[in-house]
């Protein structure tokens, strides 16, 4: 069987609270769960604004809606700052690691994962995560294929 890209992730194992957990690829399934859960967690920008537009003097409350209205398209995306921030913190990986263990361990729980991610470590865990994830391609990767 052929290996696969770099970029396609890979279903990867940690051992941890004295069993083995399989993890399973990070896919855009699981990038839309995230996301969904995502919006429980970051505010939105547009609204947090509006808040507080009213107790701003111009050229500042119109500055502060155009920001929000332009963070407001990107703020619950894949690239998006506001998301890899979540992804770094300890709730946006135990939560990562919740939903890439649900293929193979449908009963877990947040709980769960947070203990198995506790006790396998940060740092590895993380190694782990982008195992799962796979790696980006370089910019300019080569030309397209051929038609």
């Amino acid at each position: 069987m052929p290996e696969l890209a770099a970029h396609i992730g890979r279903e990867t194992e940690i051992r941890a609270l004295g069993s083995t957990w399989r993890l399973g690829r990070w896919d855009r399934g699981v990038w839309r769960r995230f996301l969904d859960w995502a919006k429980t967690q970051l505010p939105d920008p547009l609204e947090e604004a509006l808040k507080v537009v009213d107790r701003l003097k111009e050229p500042a409350a119109s500055n502060l809606v155009q920001r929000a209205l332009a963070e407001k398209t990107t703020f619950l995306s894949i690239g998006s700052p506001r998301v890899a921030e979540l992804l770094q913190s300890l709730e946006g990986g135990v939560y990562l690691l919740y939903l890439l263990l649900q293929k193979h361990h449908p009963g877990i729980t947040e709980d769960d994962a947070m203990e198995i991610g506790m006790e396998y470590g940060l740092q590895k865990l993380q190694e782990k995560l982008d195992q799962a994830a796979g790696t980006a391609p370089p910019e300019g990767n080569g030309a397209p294929p051929a038609r």
